[in-house]
């Protein structure tokens, strides 16, 4: 079934969406906290004492973003709000409250939207926030999704990309590469769709690559190993890694003033990515490099601190160090050989 947005109208529309998301969390300290949600023109919260607040944003643009037509709405639902939510990760907060913008040319149903606020709301009942207001308006275009997230942190506890140090070893959490593997799987896969010229005989080719695919469609921001950091440890320096790890870390020696060696045969892939990038005869390590979107944490801790912290989890991988800014920021190959680490990744009007 297919209800036109105009038969219900934008306030029929807003308070429709509003019962998917609005019984969230009704006895935690969050709901407690919020003093107005949803049916006034701003919501209202009180902070927590002796925290400081953080305010991040990302737009989603049909066409730039996702493709609708590999990408279900319930996916694209958590994927935007993952990408908000690994953005608190990343300076060592936890999400509170989300506000969304959504802009819907007329192809897009109520069901469309339905299963994309489930997607939201399934994220945020994952990672513990909620769902506040925002805006919906009609497009002649493309769609567009905006959401702002807030969150908090302890004030001497906040992660920043400013505070690598020279002797620090540079850690990533997870793996890398195979968000962009996914991608590629599916870029593939509307190719033949498209050679296919039967929609109704195709099949696509997915079911061996499921674990790529959800790291795409569905990634988990590392509130996780964020938490474990701020509780546990000294964190000189971190960053969410959604451009891709050599544009990741040109931003933090930037910040910091320092260089970097970022060893190439240390950084962690998923056998299934290299088996991918072999079936492209492409390399594994530039997936991880500059492919982008796999909202795992690059940080910058002490040698000292590094024991301590794989005393509490085998997630992360120490894959560079950190040196002076006169040494630059290098990839250092196994055989020994560097060369100069490109800024790479995903940047928008390039």
């Amino acid at each position: 079934m297919n209800t036109p947005i105009s038969s219900l109208g934008e306030v029929a529309l807003i308070e429709h969406l509003r019962t998917i998301v609005e019984g969230q969390f009704e006895d935690s300290s969050l709901r407690q906290q919020l003093l107005k949600g949803i049916s006034d023109d701003t919501a209202v919260y009180q902070p927590t004492e002796g925290n400081v607040q953080l305010i991040t944003t990302d737009a989603f643009v049909e066409g730039v973003h996702f493709d609708l037509t590999y990408t279900s709405f319930k996916h694209l639902g958590w994927k935007l709000m993952a990408a908000n939510l690994s953005d608190i990760a990343a300076m060592g907060g936890i999400p509170r409250y989300a506000v969304i913008s959504l802009a819907l040319p007329s192809k897009i149903s109520v069901e469309m939207v339905e299963e994309l606020y489930r997607g939201i709301a399934f994220a945020c009942k994952e990672y513990s926030c909620i769902l506040v207001g925002g805006d919906t308006v009609a497009s002649v275009a493309n769609m567009f999704l905006s959401v702002t997230l807030i969150g908090e942190a302890e004030k001497e506890k906040v992660a920043y990309r400013h505070g690598a140090k020279v002797g620090d070893v540079l850690c990533v959490t997870g793996t890398l590469g195979a968000a962009h593997a996914g991608l590629k799987i599916l870029q593939r896969e509307k190719e033949r769709f498209i050679s296919a010229g039967n929609a109704e005989s195709f099949q696509p080719n997915l079911a061996l690559y499921t674990e790529v695919l959800e790291r795409h469609l569905m990634p988990k921001p590392r509130l996780d190993i964020s938490r474990i950091l701020m509780e546990h440890v000294q964190v000189h320096s971190m960053i969410d890694i959604s451009d891709g790890l050599a544009s990741e870390v040109h931003r933090i020696c930037k910040e910091s003033k320092v260089g970097g060696k970022v060893y190439e045969h240390k950084i962690p892939l998923l056998e299934k990515t290299k088996s991918i990038t072999d079936e492209f005869s492409e390399r594994g390590i530039d997936y991880a490099l500059f492919g982008g979107e796999d909202y795992e944490l690059l940080f910058s801790i002490s040698e000292d601190e590094l024991e301590k912290l794989q005393s509490l989890t085998n997630d992360i991988s120490v894959v560079g160090k950190i040196v002076s800014q006169h040494e630059g920021i290098e990839l250092v190959k196994e055989n020994g050989e560097s060369v100069m680490l490109p800024f790479g990744g995903f940047e928008h009007f390039r």
